[in-house]
Parts: structure tokens; sequence; C-alpha cells
């Protein structure tokens, strides 16, 4: 075989191997390196985040138990809307007749993620293309199409796709992101990369996040807790020391400008930032816009009722291993010995709002009182029985319940309280009345002690009263907002606090 033949041979396999499909994660990586020109980060650095590589599996083999919806949190210039141009072109290559739409906070981001699922298909996949693309369409031979929609509810309105993908979700009208949620649909197509389970219906949300209590903090909080009776979504977030270049070993890090923030973890990373671009992005902005918008961390409220909650100072992982210890044993926590006293749980109730109950370790450390927030339960539309039996369930029953004192009422249908049936089902509940404002001290009080360490401590399993604690917020006359979100996961929290070291004449208990 002469030279000329010898290098179309090679362009034919070439072209051959580019139209098959990837079978695991490793192949899917190899042809995202090969055929894209991409480096994906194999792994995380920060242990808490995931890689663009962990979506584009989740994604692509649709390897998942009930809904594969998912969110991607990502750090500014971390990639977000290329990625899922490149998930729209595996999904248009390799599930023939998928119809996906691309959904942005704007027209103009819409057609950003478009623009670069349009360069990489003409760049290296142009005989697949059924006709020219248009400024808002794309159609392949194998019948897959991808169309960009306007930020309306109109536009969306009427769709059935298999994939919806919404770039810059922090920037969405609620109501349109709404109404997305009703436009995807499975098929029974047993073509493509998920052979024999057909393409499955999803929707996809992209975003940074710098609004506080914004859209994107909602959905985070209901994707962690599955609120709203659906199922959570997988969320994916990495920050800019899990996308950025591997820091040379020759660059010292005490003169670098990072150090204060990488404390050496781009040493560990292989991604595709440039360190000089990351240290030119830092020396532009402030330091609360580079914490949520490279780093990934929540965008802190200006009238926060708690301002002093930090993450780093008050998520403590580990409470699993608490769940068997008897009253007087000692434990070591952070260079820290506590004694533990007993578990207790806070119980705020609801019905169509939250039913929310979190279970707290009681501590001591030389007399003063810790407190570590281990479990949390938040349901919605589900009776107070079924609350009590999951709470069972979780092994709860012999904790002592401070529970929300307009639970004694009785209920017009039942004529039974809803602390009545706690108590039916064989919990101990305490209840008296409290002003808001003595709860919140006690909380700000345990947060922020006026010596020492954090005395409150919250297990990083607890996302939703996490997110409670960075989105309670406060009206222009300094009162705790009543959101029917955040102050649910609060109240139950101050009952626990208050109550438990009170000596209140007024106290009622109930055995």
């Amino acid at each position: 075989m002469n030279g000329a033949g010898k290098k179309n041979r090679i362009a034919s396999v070439t072209r051959a191997a580019k139209l098959l499909a990837p079978r695991n994660r490793k192949e899917l990586r190899q042809w995202i390196s090969i055929f894209l020109n991409m480096r994906m980060p194999e792994t995380n650095v920060c242990s808490h985040h995931q890689t663009p590589l962990d979506y584009l599996e989740h994604s692509f083999f649709e390897a998942y138990e009930g809904s594969g919806d998912a969110v991607v949190w990502a750090c500014r210039g971390g990639g977000k809307t290329m990625i899922g141009a490149v998930a729209t072109l595996l999904d248009l290559l390799f599930k023939p007749g998928v119809q996906v739409r691309i959904l942005g906070g704007s027209l103009e981001q819409s057609e950003k993620m478009y623009a670069y699922l349009t360069r990489l298909i003409q760049r290296s996949f142009p005989l697949q293309l059924a006709s020219p693309p248009t400024q808002r369409r794309l159609l392949l031979k194998n019948g897959s199409q991808v169309q960009v929609l306007a930020q309306s509810d109109h536009s969306v309105r009427g769709q059935r796709v298999q994939k919806l993908r919404c770039d810059e979700i922090e920037l969405f009208d609620p109501e349109v992101w709404q109404a997305a949620q009703l436009t995807t649909r499975s098929t029974a197509n047993k073509e493509g990369a998920n052979k024999g389970g057909g393409i499955r219906g999803t929707v996809e949300a992209f975003s940074t996040m710098h609004r506080t209590a914004g859209l994107m903090q909602e959905i985070l909080a209901a994707s962690r807790g599955g609120r709203e009776g659906t199922s959570s979504r997988r969320i994916f977030a990495w920050c800019l020391w899990d996308v950025i270049e591997t820091c040379p070993s020759v660059r010292s890090c005490e003169s670098c400008t990072l150090l204060q923030t990488c404390q050496g973890l781009a040493k560990q990373a292989d991604g595709f930032i440039r360190i000089d671009d990351a240290i030119a992005m830092q020396s532009r902005v402030s330091q609360s816009t580079w914490d949520h918008e490279m780093l990934c961390l929540p965008p802190k409220l200006e009238n926060a009722v708690f301002p002093a909650f930090d993450r780093k100072l008050h998520l403590r992982g580990g409470a699993a291993n608490v769940a068997s210890l008897v009253s007087g044993a000692q434990i070591r926590l952070d260079d820290r010995d506590l004694r533990f006293e007993q578990f207790v749980c806070g119980v705020d109730f609801g019905y169509k709002h939250a039913f929310v109950c979190l279970r707290l370790a009681m501590l001591r450390e030389n007399g003063k009182r810790v407190v570590w927030v281990v479990d949390e339960m938040v349901t919605h539309l589900q009776v107070i029985a079924k609350n009590a039996a999951d709470m069972r369930a979780r092994g709860w029953e012999n904790d002592l319940l401070y529970c929300d004192i307009a639970g004694e009422q009785a209920n017009r249908q039942t004529a039974l309280s809803d602390s009545r049936v706690l108590r039916d089902a064989g919990f101990r509940t305490r209840s008296s009345p409290m002003r808001i404002d003595q709860g919140i001290a006690a909380i700000a009080s345990l947060l922020q002690p006026a010596e020492g360490p954090p005395r409150l401590l919250i297990d990083p399993r607890c996302t939703q009263l996490i997110a409670a604690m960075e989105g309670y917020a406060c009206n222009k006359h300094g009162d705790p907002i009543k959101d029917g979100n955040h102050d649910h996961l609060i109240d139950a929290l101050r009952y626990a606090l208050v109550n438990h070291d009170a000596a209140s004449k007024t106290e009622r208990r109930y055995y």
C-alpha cells in the first residue's frame, strides 16, 4: 500500500471510530480527548465535588434508577456551557432520533451553547448533517435534532422532547422553569448508547450561583431534599480547583496570590483553566465574588439572620458514628473532648408546608453546651402518622421531642392533635411557648460564642438546614421573614435548643 493509500485507510478507520459509541467511562473520556481534543479531569480535587466527566457519564449512559434530571453547579469559566454542548453532541450522534432543546437564561445564553455545538459538529462531524445548520436548528441524518428555545413560557409549553438543557438557570423566570418541568418524555427506542432502555426524558440545569435565595439555591435545596414531591435531581458541582491545570512542582506556593484559597490543591489538579488566567481573575473581583463565582460557595445575604454561619467553621461530618453512643460517653472531635448526654429532636409541624424533624446530639465541653445536628427529616404532603412511622424507622423512637406548641391543637377532622399522634406512636413530647427572638439568640450564641470555638455543629448531610442557615433573612425592620421555606427548619432548631436547657415554669410535658 502506497503512502496515499495508507493515509486514506487511516482516515477511513478514524471516521468509523468516531461513530462508535463509547461503552464505558474510560472510552467516553478517550473519545472526547481524541475526537473533540478536550481534556476531561479524571478525578475531582475537592472531596465534596464532582468532575465534568462525572456529569457526562451520568447524562450519556443513563445508567440510573428513577429520575435522571441533573443540576450542574460550576464555577465561572468552568466549562459548563461547553460541557452541555458536548453532552448534546453525544446524544445527537449516538441516540438516533433524539429530540434536544436548549433553553438559556436569555436567548443569547441559549445561542452560546448552540454555537459551541455547531462548531463541534462542523469541525469533526460535517458528514452527519442532514442540512446546513440554521440559526436555531440543527438536524442530523439519523433523525436527531436540536433546537434553541427563547426564554418564555410560550416557547417552552407544547414541547415534547427527550432532553431539555437549561443554561444559566440563575437568570430564569421561575414560571418558565416550572413550565419546563413538563416538556420531556422518554422513548422506547432500542438504539443508541443505552440499548434496551430507550431514551430517557430528562431536564438538566447548568449555572453558577451568585444570587442569595435565588432560583439556583432553591433548585439545589429541592434536589438535595427531594422537596415538592419529586425525585431528587442528581447534583454535579465543581469549582476552580477541580478544573484548573496542574500546578508545576517548580512553581512556589509561598509567592502565589492564590495560596490563601488554593492551599496547594492545584498541585493535585488536571484540568483546563490556566493558572495565570485564574490569578488575573482573582485580581479583578472582590473576595465575596471570588468565593461564590469561582469556589462555588453560596453567596451570603446582606440581611442574613445568621451572618456568623460559616460552612468551614460549623459543618462537621461523621455524625453517623455517634448513633450508638450512650449517655456519658466521651467523643473526640476536632481536638475537642466532648461528653455525650442524649439525643433530642426539634419538630415543626406541617402538611402542605414542610414537616421538619431535626435530630440533635446534646454534648458538653468543660461544662458548656455543645450541639451537633446529626440528621434531618423534611417531608411535604405527608400525614403526621406516616411521619411518625418514618421517624421510628430511623431509630429515633427513644429521643425526646421538642415540638411546636401549635401541635397541641386538635385537628378538625380527626379530633387528635399532631403531638397526640406522636405520643400514641410511642414518642415523648414537650412543648412550651417562646418568642422567636429568644430562639434566634440561642442559635446565634452557639454559632459565635463569646469565647472558644463554635458550639453549634451541623453534619453536611443536613442539606436543607444548611440552606436555611444561609438563606434565612430579615425584613427592613430587622424581623426574620416567614418565607415558608427556611423558617420551618430554623423553628425546629430553636424549639429544641431553647426548651432543652430551660427550666421554664410554663413548660408543658407529655409522656
